[in-house]
């Protein structure tokens, strides 16, 4: 009988961004989603690593509202965007 080992979603979820970083010699852009998995302290960080590795990346999660999000463009590495009601905004430019 074979052995099943559980996973836990970070776990998981740390694995495929490490596939996708292996991969992304090759490719143009990666995509990470469900970075919401990952603990609050550990998802800047996971940001700054993209960014530090200079790949092209569109980072997706889910948050409580769009002061959660972090501010990509006062770090100098992109741009935060907030989708609501089918309208995406970029919440630093709305709180000027």
């Amino acid at each position: 009988m074979q052995r099943v080992r559980e996973r836990a979603m970070t776990e998981l979820f740390t694995i495929g961004v490490a596939d996708m970083i292996a991969e992304a010699e090759a490719a143009a852009v990666v995509v990470v989603d469900h970075l919401d998995i990952l603990a609050p302290q550990d998802r800047g960080r996971a940001i700054k690593l993209l960014a530090q590795l200079g790949i092209a990346s569109v980072v997706a999660c889910t948050a409580k509202d769009a002061g959660a999000l972090p501010d990509l463009a006062a770090m100098k590495i992109g741009r935060t965007i907030w989708l609501e009601d089918g309208t995406a905004v970029e919440p630093a430019k709305q709180a000027a």
